[in-house]
This record gives C-alpha cells, sequence and structure tokens, in this order.
C-alpha cells in the first residue's frame, strides 16, 4: 500500500506530463490561426465626394478612383460613380466597378456594403424587374464571381444594401461591374452622408488578407438664399449647384479675423456646362458689400476676387448664376490668408 507520501509525489509527477501535453496542445491550436486560416485586414483611408443637392435633372458625371498595389502579390482597382439625378423620382444613380489580381493565390470572395445613418432613404440594385430577386446580371458584368446573396430596399437607417459575391474556382483575377440608386423621400433639408465600401479577400499563398476600400458621400441641402440662411463654410471647396430659373443664388458664410485676407475663386464645373455665368459678391460683418467680381456680358470663365478684412466677424459670399439657363455645378474655393488680429 503506497503512503500518503508516495502518492504525492505520483501525483506530481503524472501533472508534470499533463501540463506540458495540454500546453502542447494549445500551442498547436494557436498555430492553426497563424497559418493559412489566418486572416489580416488592410484598411485605406476614406475617399470624399461633397456636393449641394440638385433642384433640376442633372448628369453630375463624378467619380473616384484608386488603385492599391499590396506589394507585388495583389492590385486592387475600384471606380465610384455619380451619374444623372432625377428631381421627379429624387434619385440619384450610383456606378461600382472593382477588379483584382492576385499573383500567387486566389480570390476568395468580394462583399460591398452601403451605409446611412438616415430613415428618408434607400438604396437599390438598379433593375426594376428584379427588386425582390437577386440582382440582373443581364446588366451587370461579373467575371469569375458567383452571387451568393443581397439585401436592399431598406428604410430605416444603418445598412442599406449589401451584395455578397464569391470566387469561382479559386481564381486569380476577378472584375465587377454594377448599378444602384440611391433614392431620397424629398426631404430637401436633410443633409446625406453614404458610406459605401469593397471589402475584397484574397489568399496570398501563406493566409488571407482583406482589403477594405472605403468611399463617403455627402449630399447637403441648398446653401442658402440670404444672410440669415447662409451655409458656414471653412476654409477649402465647395461644390455648389445652381438653376436660373430654381436656384439662382448661393450664400455661405465664413468666420474671419480682422487683417485676414480672402481670396476666393467660383469655377463652373467643365461637366455638365460650360454654360456658367456666374458672379460673386463679399460683404462684411455688417452685411455691406465690399467687393464683387461680375461682368455685364456673358461670361462664362471663372470669377475670382481678393480682399482683406478690416474686421473680425462672419463674413458672407453671394454666388449668383445669370443670363445662361439649365441647372449646373460650380467649386468654390475659398482661403484665409496673412496675419489676423
Amino acid at each position: 500500500m503506497k503512503t500518503a507520501i508516495e502518492r504525492k509525489w505520483m501525483g506530481i509527477a503524472l501533472l508534470s506530463v499533463v501540463v506540458p501535453v495540454g500546453m502542447l496542445v494549445a500551442f498547436k491550436f494557436s498555430d492553426m490561426f497563424r497559418g493559412p486560416n489566418e486572416l489580416s485586414t488592410i484598411e485605406y483611408p476614406v475617399l470624399n465626394l461633397d456636393f449641394e443637392r440638385p433642384c433640376g435633372m442633372i448628369d453630375l458625371n463624378k467619380s473616384l478612383h484608386r488603385t492599391t498595389l499590396i506589394g507585388d502579390e495583389a492590385s486592387v482597382t475600384s471606380d465610384f460613380s455619380i451619374g444623372h439625378y432625377s428631381t421627379n423620382l429624387d434619385t440619384l444613380d450610383l456606378g461600382i466597378n472593382i477588379s483584382a489580381s492576385v499573383s500567387d493565390g486566389f480570390v476568395k470572395n468580394l462583399h460591398m456594403i452601403f451605409e446611412e445613418d438616415c430613415n428618408c432613404s434607400e438604396i437599390v440594385w438598379a433593375d426594376l424587374n428584379s427588386l425582390y430577386d437577386k440582382p440582373p446580371f443581364t446588366s451587370y458584368v461579373i467575371e469569375n464571381l458567383r452571387y451568393e446573396n443581397h439585401v436592399h430596399l431598406t428604410w430605416g437607417a444603418g445598412v442599406k444594401a449589401r451584395l455578397w459575391l464569391s470566387g469561382v474556382n479559386q481564381p486569380k483575377a476577378i472584375r465587377f461591374t454594377g448599378f444602384a440608386d440611391w433614392m431620397f423621400q424629398h426631404v430637401e433639408n436633410e443633409t446625406h452622408i453614404l458610406h459605401f465600401r469593397s471589402e475584397l479577400v484574397y489568399y496570398n499563398g501563406t493566409h488571407y488578407v482583406k482589403v477594405v476600400l472605403p468611399i463617403e458621400t455627402t449630399i447637403w441641402p441648398d446653401a442658402g438664399d440670404s444672410f440669415e440662411t447662409a451655409r458656414e463654410i471653412t476654409t477649402g471647396d465647395q461644390n455648389g449647384y445652381l438653376w436660373v430659373v430654381e436656384d439662382p443664388e448661393d450664400w455661405y458664410k465664413i468666420e474671419v479675423k480682422n487683417g485676414q485676407a480672402i481670396p476666393l475663386n467660383a469655377t463652373p464645373a467643365p461637366q455638365p456646362g460650360p454654360w456658367q455665368d456666374l458672379e460673386v459678391y463679399l460683404y462684411n460683418p455688417n452685411k455691406e458689400l465690399v467687393a464683387s467680381a461680375a461682368e455685364s456680358e456673358i461670361d462664362y470663365t471663372p470669377e475670382t476676387l481678393n480682399y482683406a478684412a478690416d474686421i473680425s466677424g462672419y463674413w458672407y459670399i453671394q454666388i449668383v448664376k445669370v443670363r445662361a439657363g439649365g441647372g449646373g455645378l460650380y467649386r468654390l474655393s475659398v482661403n484665409l490668408a496673412g496675419e489676423s488680429s
């Protein structure tokens, strides 16, 4: 019969075997996550696109392009475009083009997500004949990808639409070209910020990599039509919209210190256009006109002025579209320079 001391030493010896074996199993289990099934994520900076909400039908022709090289193992290209805006339907056409190639390994899947913190809009994967079915691949271009699932027609805030595609036969290259409609509820004083991101997962020969390419599109309401309703801005660019009939002028205000120069430039957008004849007026904090850039004849060139502030406060900028009909975009660039007091 073993004594208590002998039993104690046997227990210690057994424990000395069990614990290392258990640790070895744990290490092996951990190694599984550091091997081929590991997923690393590369997220790129957000590309931004913003403009004033049009009040008429217009082809906006705006786009964001990005080509991403991940060493020598992969290349991902994305194009996000904004096309026709319809006032009657209150709808904006969106275009998505994503392609990728992998040198070693294969593309596993492509996931696209639209999100917006707004209840009065929705995203529809375009084709009215298949609103409640999978997207219409007759109007899409899909190479080496297979449809898996999708979501759209969601009015609530949050995720507005998703589309899942998976690689077919472990492809080294894929391409997706598709379209969506961004639909509103005729709430004209609402600012809409749409977040879109594509998530591409590929295998590089050793582990999986997820590439996240985010885009943000902001549509802000009318810039205002008086001192009281002027849109407050900081330095930089504003992409405004004017139409002689429905929206002939925009107002902005910017805080300026005494002694600072206010150089500004209003440039008609090349598309659509060039039928944009603009005039620019600058008012001081007392709402007195102090400078202007205007011509009596038709002029489609940029309007520029520079004025040194002699008082601190909000300065007002009035952009007016004259003579030429039709709606169009313009870019207002405002900078502040010099010493302030």
